[in-house]
């Protein structure tokens, strides 16, 4: 699969302005409990996810390297491997809940 920076950069982006939403719902919602409290696990996972895959593109870019599909696939969270690779269908909230 190739994935060239533009596009890359553009998918985090998306993603980004993705998680801020979610991130100004929670502090809406921060005195809900449960839901909220499992919601910010999660987006707290996703910025894990999104913070290596950037920082690998970056050590990849040092090195003149323009393959991304690897640091891809080395994403954990298949919903936001799938949204960062463009594959229809990988909506919001899809995927494996994964808890800490």
């Amino acid at each position: 699969m190739s994935l060239p920076l533009p596009l890359a950069l553009d998918r985090i982006s998306e993603e980004l302005a993705r998680l801020h939403g979610r991130a100004l719902a929670l502090q809406d919602a921060a005195s809900g409990g449960g839901a909220a409290m499992q919601d910010l696990d999660r987006m707290t996972q996703e910025l894990e996810a999104l913070s290596g895959f950037v920082g690998g593109m970056a050590g990849l870019a040092q090195e003149g390297g323009t393959e991304f599909g690897p640091l891809l696939a080395a994403v954990h969270l298949g919903d936001i491997r799938a949204r960062l690779a463009g594959e229809a269908g990988a909506a919001e909230g899809a995927g494996d809940l994964e808890m800490l």
